[in-house]
Order: structure tokens, then sequence, then C-alpha cells
């Protein structure tokens, strides 16, 4: 039987690398928001109508899905190891 433990320094850098991703990902997806003017429409979630509101929102949605994103794929990381399918096609399991 196999214990898998996970050290605090892990989850926080997972949860760091997830939020740096989110925000990445928010700023171009951002620009691309501005370019079709729909940051209003986000801004209209806080009761705003400002570009610059929605941006601010749409970032804070962001670093949240980048967050979550990071700390699941540090669960999916405690799980057994499951290797790369083999020549014959089945993937091999450990545990």
């Amino acid at each position: 039987m196999t214990t898998l433990t996970r050290s605090t320094s892990d989850v926080s850098q997972r949860l760091v690398a997830g939020i740096i991703g989110g925000i990445a990902g928010g700023i171009v997806f951002g620009i691309m928001m501005a370019t079709m003017g729909m940051l209003p429409v986000i801004a209209s979630l806080v009761g705003s109508q400002s570009a610059v509101v929605g941006f601010v929102v749409h970032m804070i949605i962001a670093s949240f899905i980048g967050a979550t994103f990071g700390l699941l794929c540090g669960l999916v990381g405690a799980w057994p190891a499951v290797d790369h399918a083999g020549a014959d096609g089945h993937a091999a399991v450990e545990s």
C-alpha cells in the first residue's frame, strides 16, 4: 500500500502557479474582450458599466479559476502514477 503525502509548500506552489497562469490567460482573454466591447458586461456583475471595473472583475475571476486549476492538478498528482501507454497500447498503473 502506498502512502501519499503533500507538503504545505507543494500546495502553495501549485496555488501560486495556478494564479500566475490564471492572470496570464486573463490578460490575453481580457484584451480580446476589450476589443469586442464586452468588459462593461462583466462590470455589470458588480453594478457598474466601466470597462476598467469589468477588467478588474474579469482578472479576479481568472485568478480564482487559475488557483482552482492549480489545486485540482495537485490533487490529480497525488493519485497513483499512471505511465504512458506501452508498446501494446495498454497503460501501466503503479500503486
